[in-house]
This record gives structure tokens, C-alpha cells and sequence, in this order.
């Protein structure tokens, strides 16, 4: 049961950071599920949440690494707003390790969903897409 699905609407035109964005779209829909499984929930939502934050470091760094070698004027603000969404993951990893993952569900699928997959994959990141395009 999918929260979210990949379409060609969130592709930037760029087969390494479209195969990222698509595996987090995947870590997204596991989250869900996590949170949706009654029986394995805090450990289940505590592996995703893992999962998130490695894969954040892996797929920001590319993007950084191609943002600087595209000479990217809003580079600078990229990297802030990956950091921030590093934070807020570490956020709610910290809120995870203090009470069930129920009470964070709503929020942390609204962050996923609203701020990263739609405002920044589709906003900043396609910024980047256009650049490249001129």
C-alpha cells in the first residue's frame, strides 16, 4: 500500500538523482507501512527512520558533488535546506526514542510528503533541473 507514488512529474532529467529521489519515494511508502504495523511498530518505524537518514547523507552528497561541478548558483541554499532536512529527521528520530510512533505518524508523513517529496523535490531541486537545461 502505497502513501506516495513516483512519476515523471518529480524527474529533474537526471538518471542518477531520479533513481534517488525513486528509492525515496520506496523509504517513504516503507514508513508508512512501518507505521501502519501494529505489532512492530516502534522498531519497524526506528529501522526506516535509519534508513531515511543513511540515505539522505548518500543521495545529498551527489547532489551537492553535481551541483558544484554544474557551478550552481543556489548551492549554497540547497545545502541548507538538506541540512535542515537531515535535522528534522534526527528530530524525529529523538522524539521516536522518547514516546510510540503513533503520536509522530501524522507529522513525520507530513514532513515527508508535503515538505521533502513535494517542496523540495518539485522546488528546489527542479531549480537545479532548469539550470542544467541553460
Amino acid at each position: 500500500m502505497s502513501i506516495v507514488d513516483w512519476s515523471s512529474d518529480y524527474s529533474i532529467n537526471n538518471s542518477i538523482i531520479d533513481s534517488q529521489h525513486q528509492r525515496l519515494f520506496d523509504i517513504v511508502n516503507n514508513l508508512h507501512l512501518a507505521l501502519l504495523d501494529h505489532d512492530k511498530r516502534h522498531d519497524a518505524v526506528s529501522v526506516a527512520l535509519d534508513e531515511l537518514f543513511d540515505f539522505s547523507k548518500t543521495h545529498f552528497a551527489e547532489e551537492e558533488r553535481q551541483m558544484e561541478a554544474a557551478n550552481f548558483p543556489g548551492l549554497g541554499e540547497h545545502r541548507d535546506a538538506h541540512a535542515a532536512l537531515r535535522q528534522k529527521i534526527l528530530e524525529f528520530q529523538d522524539h521516536l526514542s522518547k514516546e510510540e510512533p503513533v503520536s509522530l505518524g501524522a507529522d513525520l508523513l507530513g514532513f515527508l510528503i508535503s515538505t521533502w517529496l513535494f517542496s523540495h523535490v518539485l522546488g528546489i531541486d527542479k531549480k537545479f533541473a532548469h539550470y542544467l537545461k541553460h
